[in-house]
């Protein structure tokens, strides 16, 4: 038996019922009447039986995600089952192992004791499996993370470097220990504090000392010798810290031209993270696209670079021609978002379409978005993929449709039967009809059923109908308007991927609507970090006053377990507030250089509208 979406039971004797379903042996079906009984703010009942839920996990991965569900609405307030989800942990049992520990991050620093005692009192294995739920506790749990390196297995003290080595920004403690560990007599530890370090999304100024005085030791070092072997991940680590470690430039230049194979790339690579204008790094870098042995790593090292590598976009284009070239996807898909749309990038795009290794085809699908109508005449190509489910490609393909042809009245009748009938496609079609804002009228008939789908698809096709059926409003409009009302659920999934819609579509529904807006801003102060990007943003469409965004934009750009969904839609945001976000240039430039290319893309952009001379400086034209 299940039970039905939470929101379609609002019967006072309906939720009485509910409660009575509370004690039944069938733990899904439990389930399901907690979150019905949440949904309608029942908290208390479920409350009582919180315990059993916790104890409950382990069966089929439907009811350990159904049991989560419950766990992240009722986050701290479920704290009561602490013990049974950290015993769960312990014991290693659950096949599901992520849903408990979801289930615990979402209740919060409250776990913090208890799984600390765990730790203290278990093996090894234990031990890595307590250390993973406590990163996903946040910044509270770091101090404790710090503390317990000193007291676990080798083994797992390795795991922590790797862990805080991602949140070195929330915790001087962090990069502390790091630089300590990397300086340790036992070279497998330094080294792995070391790869830590270089694997790092960014590092403080702090760090320039330390590294740039590895470097000439290892510089200095005889060849082959592990001290020298040292070099590749110093300059990595170094490339981490951006214009702050300018005075490393000099150790730089000078392994430009004595260093063998590899390291001059790199060493070019590494300057031109911190001078994107530097004349002769580009050069070496350029020179290495020429030597089969260094091909690959320069690739590789150009797209880590992105957008800081436009200036040698001129120097780049005749490359992508080379049959031959390692990783050529990327370096083509670098070009297009650098604003390359050059007839050698477009028929190198469709090319790689057709290629073998998937990693080319993955990123020749998604460079398709940025060539726009250029690549119109593909269309016919594109549209026979999405009929081959092998296709690795289909989904990006399915994304770029609405730039590739934009006026297809083809392509909206493929993307309306790709919503209605093909659950794998079912987001990206229903973002792209979304795209095609009223163009797409059409297939409104074909998403409105959706409303009353699972709760992955009915928000976004809730954003699609508003965007494309001006007359769907009063049906779409209490789907939407409802996220920031309700706790945090499976329905904020679409945020995952498409917040920017979804704002587009909830903008249109509160632009004369004061009741629209009041429900609005309850969602600043929502628990999820989704919603409140979400509410942030609409608020600033309709209103325009930054004052009242800034502050929850301003957290959520600097929030690390959600800065690879979000910083496109807070970049979006904070770009068109324009000079009144100055306070977040810091923290963009910081993001920018551990960031996708497209992600880069969003951030130098808002960087350009916020204040263009910082966006010059670090090499975003």
């Amino acid at each position: 038996m299940r039970i039905g979406f939470p929101d379609r039971y609002g019967n006072p004797e309906w939720l009485s019922e509910l409660e009575k379903v509370l004690a039944d042996e069938d733990i899904e079906l439990v389930a399901g009447a907690a979150r019905c009984l949440l949904a309608h703010q029942k908290t208390e009942p479920v409350l009582k039986h919180v315990r059993r839920l916790a104890a409950a996990f382990g069966g089929s991965t439907e009811t350990d995600m159904a049991l989560a569900n419950v766990f992240t609405i009722l986050g701290p307030r479920a704290k009561e089952a602490i013990p049974d989800l950290v015993e769960h942990i312990k014991r290693g049992r659950t096949s599901n192992t992520h849903w408990v520990n979801s289930s615990l991050a979402r209740i919060g620093s409250a776990a913090i004791p208890e799984l600390t005692a765990a730790v203290t009192e278990g093996n090894e294995a234990q031990q890595q499996r307590i250390v993973s739920v406590l990163q996903n506790l946040g910044s509270d749990a770091l101090p404790t993370i710090v503390e317990l390196h000193g007291s676990v297995h080798p083994n797992v003290r390795n795991n922590i470097l790797y862990v805080l080595s991602g949140k070195l920004d929330q915790s001087p403690a962090a990069l502390k220990l790091l630089l300590a560990q990397a300086e340790s007599v036992d070279s497998a530890t330094a080294n792995i504090a070391l790869n830590s370090l270089s694997n790092a999304p960014s590092l403080p100024r702090e760090a320039v000392s330390p590294l740039r005085r590895w470097l000439t030791e290892a510089r200095q070092a005889p060849a082959a010798s592990p001290l020298r072997s040292r070099l590749t991940l110093l300059m990595q680590a170094i490339s981490r810290i951006g214009p702050d470690a300018h005075d490393a430039i000099p150790d730089l230049s000078a392994l430009m031209t004595e260093g063998e194979q590899a390291i001059p790339c790199l060493a070019a690579a590494a300057i031109l993270s911190i001078d994107p204008s530097h004349t002769d790094a580009g050069n070496v870098l350029i020179q290495s696209l020429d030597t089969p042995a260094t091909q690959n790593i320069a690739v590789h090292a150009l797209f880590k670079l992105g957008l800081r590598a436009q200036r040698l976009v001129p120097q780049l284009e005749k490359y992508v021609e080379s049959a031959t070239l390692p990783s050529r996807g990327r370096l083509v898909y670098l070009l297009a978002v650098c604003g390359s749309h050059s007839e050698s990038v477009v028929s190198a795009t469709e090319e790689l379409l057709d290629s073998p290794n998937n990693d080319d085809r993955q990123h020749a699908a998604l460079t398709l978005r940025w060539l726009d109508p250029r690549a119109q005449h593909l269309l016919p190509n594109l549209l026979g993929r999405l009929a081959s489910p092998q296709d690795y490609a289909r989904y990006h393909i399915v994304l770029a449709l609405p730039f590739v042809a934009p006026d297809s009245k083809e392509v909206v009748t493929v993307l309306a039967d790709l919503a209605r009938n093909d659950p794998s496609l079912r987001m990206p079609a229903l973002m792209s009809l979304a795209e095609l804002k009223d163009k797409a009228q059409p297939a409104a008939e074909a998403v409105a059923p959706l409303l009353n789908s699972e709760p992955t698809y009915h928000l976004q096709a809730a954003a699609t109908l508003v965007l494309i059926d001006p007359k769907s409003h009063h049906l779409a409009g209490p789907t939407l308007l409802e996220l920031f009302e309700r706790p945090d659920n499976p329905t904020n999934q679409a945020l995952f991927q498409s917040t920017s819609l979804i704002v587009d579509a909830i903008a249109l529904l509160a632009k004369d609507s004061e009741e629209a807006r009041s429900r609005i801003r309850k969602g600043l102060t929502h628990d999820s970090v989704k919603v409140r990007i979400c509410a942030a943003s609409v608020l600033w469409k309709v209103e325009g006053q930054a004052a009242a965004v800034m502050p929850v934009l301003l957290e959520a750009l600097d929030a690390g377990d959600a800065s690879i969904y979000s910083i496109n839609d807070v970049a979006q945001t904070l770009g068109e507030i324009g000079p009144s976000a100055k306070a977040a240039v810091p923290t963009l430039l910081r993001k920018a250089r551990s960031v996708s290319i497209d992600q880069q893309s969003h951030v130098a952009k808002a960087l350009k509208a916020i204040d263009p001379a910082a966006a010059q400086t670090a090499g975003y034209r």
